[in-house]
């Protein structure tokens, strides 16, 4: 797996790996994502979330993956984690 960019956040007890694909364009197979939050090898998070640019809009998409590698539909510990990571890219 090549080097990326990420942020770890931590929110009421879970943690998350944020990767920002208006910044890296890549995107990773539910095995790498197993691996990158995986504790004892990857980075270790409670689940991935990817921020995408929207084509219908300025709000930015969010794609959130459980560490078992399946993407669930929500979070709101990690939405409130993006949420202050755009505020301070402001």
């Amino acid at each position: 797996m090549s080097e990326f960019e990420f942020i770890k956040m931590n929110g009421l007890g879970n943690d998350f790996v944020i990767i920002d694909q208006r910044i890296n364009e890549l995107d990773h197979s539910s095995t790498e994502v197993q691996h990158i939050c995986n504790r004892d090898k990857g980075i270790g998070c409670d689940q991935l979330i990817y921020i995408r640019n929207s084509e219908i809009s300025d709000i930015p998409l969010l794609k959130f993956y459980n560490s078992d590698g399946g993407e669930i539909s929500a979070c709101g510990n990690g939405t409130r984690c993006v949420a202050n990571y755009l505020m301070e890219q402001d």
